[in-house]
């Protein structure tokens, strides 16, 4: 979702196969399932969410952005928290929403974020990154469409990273798979397409592929559908992959969901459980499904939150939590 709002301050293992090197799925069938988070102090909520009587692992998808830099001691606690709760976070780097959109950060900005997390004192042996949040749209991009600038600031990210005394799992930003050609927005195959041609050895030094893969249109399609802009779209993102390499990425759907304010109850929960049973649970390239959010309310996210203004449980919440009591 093209989150064009200012925000609050918002197991990974290797096995060889011939000669490359890729993660493993890590948590049981059916813990693919967590949830998107805007802020670190809604892990607590996040837990009564996603604990589940085998206590298993689930994903939390959450934003890092530039003023969050100024508190360690908060990320601290959430990281000893999500450890505690077994959460597996999924840290999105962001920056800063001004004058409509958010700022591009620069290679100082990259050097700050990777001082920062390899400061905090890490109960797990890796910690996963999104690289930035669909820069197809220009307001996530400083204004601009701009696939080259982001591919030569991404590189650069994952070269620095891949640095650091720590084991970063990186991924790219998930791109909006229902944007089209217009002056502010870039259809997604072509903005990877200009992407890779300006950094052509990016692709293959990410980790995994992060993927938006939502209901659309209007949030609200029915989980049968098939095209690029269904619960599907991941499928036709790894299609396009294997264009460009042969290496077989596992995929963290970090945002998706239903607009409830378009669905009934009936529905909400017929789609929930079919997106489950036959897309989720069934692909083993999927790593992860965060849907998208946790608490959204009040504001423009109120239809997608699974808790209202008062932090009471949305009619989403009760299906998810419903879903994840079956989820084996």
């Amino acid at each position: 979702m093209n989150l064009r709002l200012p925000l609050p301050a918002f197991v990974f293992m290797l096995f060889l196969v011939g000669s490359m090197v890729f993660p493993l799925r890590v948590m049981a069938q059916g813990q693919v399932l967590g949830i998107h988070l805007l802020s670190p102090g809604e892990v607590s909520e996040a837990q009564k969410l996603l604990t589940t009587p085998d206590n298993s692992p689930h994903y939390v998808t959450i934003p890092l952005t530039f003023d969050d830099l100024n508190y360690p001691q908060r990320w601290q606690a959430f990281l000893d928290q999500a450890h505690d709760a077994h959460l597996e976070p999924l840290i999105r780097l962001t920056t800063r929403f001004e004058n409509g959109s958010w700022v591009v950060p620069t290679q100082a900005d990259i050097i700050h974020y990777a001082t920062f997390l390899s400061s905090l004192n890490w109960k797990d042996d890796h910690l996963t990154l999104i690289l930035f949040n669909e820069p197809n749209h220009a307001d996530e991009w400083g204004g601009h469409l701009d696939p080259q600038g982001y591919a030569n600031l991404v590189n650069f990210t994952l070269d620095w990273f891949k640095t650091e005394p720590h084991t970063y799992v990186l991924l790219p930003a998930g791109a909006d798979l229902a944007a089209t050609n217009t002056s502010t927005t870039m259809d997604a195959f072509s903005f990877w397409k200009q992407a890779f041609a300006a950094a052509p050895d990016m692709l293959e030094k990410f980790d995994g592929w992060t993927s938006h893969s939502y209901p659309n249109p209007g949030f609200a399609n029915d989980p049968w559908e098939t095209d690029a802009k269904s619960l599907r779209g991941y499928q036709h993102e790894l299609t396009f992959l294997a264009t460009y390499t042969k290496k077989d990425f596992p995929v963290y759907i970090t945002e998706t969901g239903w607009n409830t304010d378009t669905l009934s109850v009936h529905k909400l929960q017929q789609y929930y459980q079919v997106a489950y049973s036959q897309i989720w649970s069934k692909d083993p390239r999927i790593q992860a499904v965060t849907p998208f959010v946790l608490q959204g309310a009040p504001g423009a996210f109120a239809p997608f939150s699974f808790l209202d203004a008062k932090g009471n449980p949305t009619a989403s919440y009760d299906v998810y939590k419903n879903l994840l009591s079956q989820a084996k």
